[in-house]
């Protein structure tokens, strides 16, 4: 179950800042996938799972991005190796 954060102004009030800074600290965390900001519900802590949904045209990035996550790639590993002839 996702918890939820204070609202802007109680994190304001409590860490003794202004409202937009709590804003643009919620959004910088949002982006790295920490917490969900949803319109007019609040800021829920992200859980850790992931919905993606299995099919022939179907996206894991664009299932990250409606979920308000960011994705990397990174190689491992290059090798090099000659093409296998082909049998007449």
């Amino acid at each position: 179950m996702r918890d939820r954060l204070p609202n802007e102004t109680d994190l304001a009030t409590r860490f003794a800042v202004n409202r937009h800074t709590i804003r643009r600290a919620l959004q910088a965390i949002e982006a790295q996938g920490l917490v969900r900001i949803e319109q007019g519900r609040g800021t829920f802590v992200q859980e850790e799972l992931i919905d993606y949904q299995l099919g022939r045209r179907t996206r894991f990035s664009h299932s990250l991005q409606k979920q308000y996550l960011a994705g990397q790639s990174q190689v491992l590993h290059v090798k090099t190796e000659a093409a296998t002839p082909i049998s007449t």
